[in-house]
């Protein structure tokens, strides 16, 4: 399974933890390897794997398209696997004042 935030900012950095479960949805403790990372947000900065250690991993995203986007995470020969979503807000700056602008 895949942990994030509700909602995240574009371009920011964010964590995610992940746990390794089986078909049945049960935390695997034993499974330490590596599985493939992905994203349906082709322009997030995201490794192509990531490594677990007794089931846990954590996962360091981040996402630059707005809107709902998914991180999965697994592949190979493991049927370990899952994935999780996010809401992507844009950035928004507030504007500063034209003080002394005609």
């Amino acid at each position: 399974n895949v942990w994030m935030p509700r909602q995240v900012i574009a371009g920011l950095p964010m964590l995610a933890q992940l746990v390794a479960v089986d078909a049945d949805g049960r935390m695997v403790r034993g499974f330490s390897g590596s599985l493939a990372v992905s994203s349906s947000d082709a322009e997030a900065t995201l490794p192509s794997t990531v490594d677990f250690v007794n089931g846990i991993a954590l996962l360091r995203v981040t996402f630059d398209t707005a809107g709902e986007q998914t991180l999965s995470v697994g592949g190979g020969e493991s049927a370990v696997g899952g994935s999780g979503t996010t809401t992507v807000r844009a950035l928004r700056l507030p504007s500063l004042p034209s003080w002394g602008r005609r």
